[in-house]
């Protein structure tokens, strides 16, 4: 016997209601993997269908897919990326995250790693060498085991390297501790709070006793100012006293071959090296340095001038910190069209 047609109609109809609800529900589904994986659209979709629609075996899948595809990029140097910097209480943490491209650096998912990855730096217990008495190295192995919100910073890394398909490094991370001072920060080329493509720490301290407030507030612009010094002058030391004997010699060195070209007495030529290390001591003391924003004043003597100012009788600067994305990193040559250009080659 025939079905009537208002049962097939009515069975015709079901079908397509319960097909419209699956295509809604699979549309969710592909919209939240791609916004958790952040692989593309066609890849999410494709990983979806092959594990029937279970979102987690999905995931694991393109997970899988990129990583395969970073590792295969390992060799890439990661030069660009972004530096972190938290700041707590008597204590602040800057760290480098480097990618492959400046594109990536640009990418919320990667921002959102290096700033996962500073504050973690904050809190991590284990230092691996003092700088100073004040500064310390924290070993990337350790920072990576940190956990954020359940998840650790080196499966963090996996996952954003997994989704932007870049080889990641954590490269460098510091700490400063100045608990009876007061620490400022200042990042240079900054795309969004507390990050940035140069990172400066300066502590100050006082050699008399806590720095309270109002002081400390009075000398927070200061401080930040001192850092944006640090940023645009790039000192190698603090001091004389920290200027290794390595360095200073080889730097005499050079400078007695120059004067000894002038043909004159060996008296006048050390009076010449003597008044040239003396320059060479401004150009990489922080301490000796002409402030940039009044050159009438040494470094030295800004410290004097702003601690009377504020009430502070002795004012030192206790330590500084600066980071600059890649620096000391030999790049790749081969520009972006070249690589294009050797893809197609080697395909073809």
């Amino acid at each position: 016997m025939l079905a009537s047609s208002s049962w097939l109609v009515r069975q015709a109809k079901g079908l397509s209601l319960r097909s419209h609800a699956a295509a809604a529900s699979n549309l969710q589904l592909i919209k939240a993997l791609r916004e958790k994986s952040g692989a593309p659209m066609s890849e999410v979709k494709a990983a979806l269908e092959e594990a029937s629609w279970d979102e987690e075996n999905a995931y694991q899948a393109l997970r899988k897919k990129g990583l395969a595809a970073v590792s295969k990029k390992a060799s890439r140097v990661a030069a660009e990326g972004l530096i972190g910097i938290s700041m707590g209480k008597g204590t602040a943490a800057v760290v480098e995250v480097n990618c492959e491209t400046d594109f990536v650096a640009r990418n919320d998912g990667f921002r959102s790693l290096v700033t996962s990855v500073a504050a973690s730096a904050l809190n991590v217990s284990q230092d691996q060498a003092g700088l100073d008495d004040s500064i310390f190295a924290l070993r990337p192995d350790a920072l990576l085991t940190e956990q954020v919100e359940g998840r650790s910073i080196a499966d963090r890394v996996s996952d954003t390297a997994a989704a932007i398909r870049e080889n990641l490094a954590l490269r460098r991370a510091f700490r400063v501790f100045c608990p009876e001072g007061l620490i400022a920060s200042y990042l240079h080329s900054s795309p969004a709070a507390g990050l940035g493509r140069i990172g400066c720490l300066v502590a100050l301290s006082s050699p008399s006793g806590p720095i309270a407030q109002p002081a400390a507030e009075h000398l927070q612009g200061f401080a930040r100012e001192l850092a944006m010094h640090v940023a645009a002058t790039k000192p190698l030391y603090l001091d004389r006293e920290s200027v290794p004997g390595s360095a200073l010699a080889a730097e005499r060195k050079v400078l007695s071959e120059q004067a000894s070209s002038s043909k004159k007495p060996p008296d006048v030529i050390e009076k010449m090296v003597t008044g040239r290390l003396q320059k060479f001591y401004q150009e990489v003391c922080l301490l000796e340095q002409p402030f940039v924003l009044d050159t009438s004043l040494s470094i030295k003597q800004a410290l004097k001038k702003h601690g009377q100012a504020a009430g502070v009788e002795e004012l030192d600067l206790q330590s500084y910190i600066r980071l600059q994305v890649g620096e000391g990193i030999e790049k790749d040559s081969t520009s972006f069209a070249e690589e294009v250009a050797q893809t197609v080659s080697q395909a073809s």
